[in-house]
């Protein structure tokens, strides 16, 4: 069985979806004030320690109280005005030429998963692997309750997902531009490198692995095949 993995944010759609979604939700009035400020802590701190298993079950309380109904409406909306129009179609059609062979489709993203939602029913992938928010009776709790999927955590949750296929990273192909995804390419059959950053670019090219380059439909196969 070959599984075919694709990261969301600057590969299949050329933008941040959670940056995408962050206007329509202040609109909204989604994310509560406190949120909206620890964000860039948030992000500075799981950019310099990485995750790990230290996180499960540890509550972010400016994360607690966050409408699901309101989360989800935002995410529709940011998703038509601005993600679908942003979604790149060699990977779309990359996605399609994998399904038809047979491939099953993985996307596999650090996003939050209500952010990607519509997304990933437009795309009906076979899994998705996301970072979860904990509800409870419509609200969030705050609560870590799965790995986040950012780096060492991201090739953790697809072993995880692998294992319960009955296959291995050997038999996958994985599509993604940065090299925080390091961990899940390096152990991968088949790694291609799209619209990389620098420091990935020099990897895969180092390494022999495949560079997409989407925006002048430049695809450079393994000097190996």
């Amino acid at each position: 069985m070959i599984i075919c993995i694709f990261d969301i944010d600057h590969t299949l759609y050329r933008a941040s979806t959670v940056r995408s979604f962050l206007p329509y939700a202040l609109r909204k009035g989604v994310l509560p004030f406190r949120f909206l400020l620890a964000l860039p802590f948030y992000s500075i701190l799981f950019f310099i320690r990485g995750v790990g298993s230290d996180l499960i079950g540890k509550e972010f309380r400016t994360m607690r109280g966050i409408s699901q109904e309101r989360m989800k409406a935002a995410a529709r909306i940011s998703y038509i005005r601005k993600i679908r129009p942003g979604l790149d179609p060699r990977i779309l059609e990359e996605i399609e030429k994998q399904r038809n062979t047979g491939s099953k489709i993985l996307l596999a993203s650090s996003s939050f998963y209500p952010v990607i939602e519509p997304l990933v029913t437009d795309i009906a992938p076979d899994a998705v692997i996301a970072t979860d928010i904990d509800f409870e009776n419509g609200f969030s709790t705050g609560i870590i309750r799965v790995l986040p999927p950012f780096r060492e955590g991201k090739k953790l949750r697809v072993l995880e997902y692998l294992k319960a296929m009955g296959t291995s990273p050997i038999s996958c192909m994985f599509f993604t531009d940065h090299h925080d995804d390091l961990p899940l390419l390096n152990i991968v059959g088949r790694p291609v490198a799209v619209n990389p950053t620098r420091r990935l670019r020099q990897i895969a090219a180092k390494r022999g692995w495949e560079i997409f380059d989407t925006q002048n439909n430049i695809h450079k196969r393994n000097h190996h095949d």
